[in-house]
C-alpha cells in the first residue's frame, strides 16, 4: 500500500512541477551555452600540418608552424600568427595602437594553432604561452609579444603536450600589458592537438616487394647482441640474411628515439630509428640510425613512430657506431617512394 502511495504522490509531483514557469535563465548562462555547443563541433585535426625547422640566432634548433599549410576552420575566426604579427614595437620598444585587423579580434572567439610553452609545472597545467615556434629553450632567444598568446584554462587543467602543436578555441583579448609579459591573451575554453595520431598508416608489405624493397626485420639485428657482451666488443660473424641486404632498398619501421642535428655545412638529418618505443630499451642491435637525402622530407617532429626507405649500409668498424650506428638505412625518405 505504501508502495502505491508513494508512487502516486511522485506521479502529482511531476504534473505539479511541469504547471511551474521559471523565469528565464540568464543571458551569459546561454550564451556560454551556446558557445560551448559551437566548440564541440570545431574540427582541431590538421591533415597537412607542416612545421619545417628554421634558422634562428644562437644555433637553436627551432621548429615553427607554417601556416600556409592550416586548413580554414568554418564557423569560427581563424586567428593566425602572420596576423599577430602585424602589431609590433617602435624605436622606444613602444606598442602604439593595435592595426585594425588585430584589434578586430578583441573578445571574438577565435580558433588558433601553436606550441605550448607551460608556465606551471606537472603534466596538466591551466597556463601557458601558445607560441608559433619552439623558438624559446636554453640558448635562444624569447619569442617576441606578437608570436605567442597567454593562455588561460579557467576552472580546468588541459594535458601539456611537449612537442605536438595544439589548437585552442577560445575568447580573444588584445590587451597591451608588456610589463605582465603579453599583449595577447585567450581565455581557452578546449585544447587538443591540432594533429592526428603519430603512428604511420599500414603498410602494403607485398606492394613492397613490388617496388624491390625488403622489410628489414629487427631480429636480424639483434642477433649481433651477444657479440658485443664481451670484453672486445667486436662483431666477427654476420648474419648471412643482414648481408644480403647490404647496399639494397630496405623499408624500416619503429620508434623515434633520438633526432640527431645535422653536422655543420650539411641538411642531411640523422634519426635512431628503435624496435622498442622506450628511450631506455634501445641499443645498438634494436636500432638503426636513419640519415635522410637533402631533397626528402622528415618525418614532422612530432612523430613517434615512423616509417622510412633507404639503402641499407653496414658499418663494420666501431669507431663508427657512436655516430651513425651499426646499421643506417641512408639516402631515406619517409614512407614509400612511388
Amino acid at each position: 500500500m505504501k508502495r502505491w502511495f508513494l508512487i502516486f504522490g511522485l506521479a502529482i509531483a511531476l504534473a505539479v512541477g511541469s504547471l511551474i514557469v521559471l523565469p528565464p535563465g540568464n543571458p551569459d548562462d546561454q550564451r556560454d551555452a551556446t558557445e560551448s555547443q559551437n566548440e564541440e563541433v570545431v574540427s582541431f585535426k590538421q591533415e597537412g600540418l607542416r612545421a619545417p625547422k628554421e634558422e634562428v640566432p644562437y644555433g637553436c634548433l627551432t621548429y615553427g608552424i607554417d601556416e600556409s599549410s592550416l586548413e580554414e576552420v568554418s564557423g569560427i575566426i581563424n586567428a593566425r600568427f602572420a596576423q599577430l604579427g602585424q602589431w609590433e614595437e617602435n624605436e622606444l620598444c613602444e606598442f602604439g595602437p593595435p592595426p585594425p585587423e588585430v584589434a578586430a579580434l578583441h573578445e571574438k572567439r577565435v580558433y588558433v594553432v601553436g606550441f605550448m610553452f607551460p608556465l606551471e609545472s606537472g603534466r596538466e597545467i591551466s597556463k601557458f604561452k601558445l607560441m608559433r615556434s619552439t623558438q624559446t629553450c636554453c640558448w635562444g632567444p624569447a619569442p617576441d609579444y606578437n608570436q605567442f598568446a597567454l593562455v588561460t584554462t579557467p576552472g580546468k587543467k588541459v594535458k601539456f603536450e611537449r612537442i605536438k602543436p595544439v589548437a585552442v578555441v577560445g575568447k580573444f583579448f588584445v590587451e597591451c600589458k608588456p610589463r605582465s609579459g603579453y599583449i595577447y591573451r585567450i581565455e581557452g575554453k578546449k585544447v587538443e592537438p591540432a594533429i592526428k595520431d603519430d603512428r604511420i598508416g599500414s603498410v602494403d608489405y607485398a606492394a613492397l616487394e613490388k617496388k624491390g624493397i625488403t622489410r628489414l626485420d629487427f631480429s636480424l639485428i639483434e642477433k649481433l647482441g651477444p657479440q658485443l657482451e664481451g670484453d672486445d666488443g667486436e662483431i666477427t660473424e654476420w648474419p648471412k640474411e643482414l648481408l644480403e641486404l647490404e647496399g639494397k632498398r630496405v623499408f624500416a619501421e619503429g620508434y623515434v628515439i633520438v633526432r640527431l642535428p645535422p653536422p655543420f655545412g650539411s641538411k642531411k638529418e640523422k634519426l635512431i630509428v628503435s624496435k622498442y618505443p622506450n628511450a631506455q630499451d634501445a641499443t645498438l642491435t634494436n636500432s638503426v640510425y636513419v640519415r635522410f637525402s637533402e631533397d626528402q622530407q622528415v618525418p614532422a617532429m612530432w612523430a613517434n613512430h615512423t616509417g622510412v626507405t633507404g639503402i641499407l649500409t653496414i658499418h663494420r668498424r666501431w669507431e663508427s657506431w657512436r655516430r651513425s650506428g651499426i646499421i643506417m638505412v641512408d639516402k631515406a625518405c619517409e614512407g614509400v617512394p612511388e
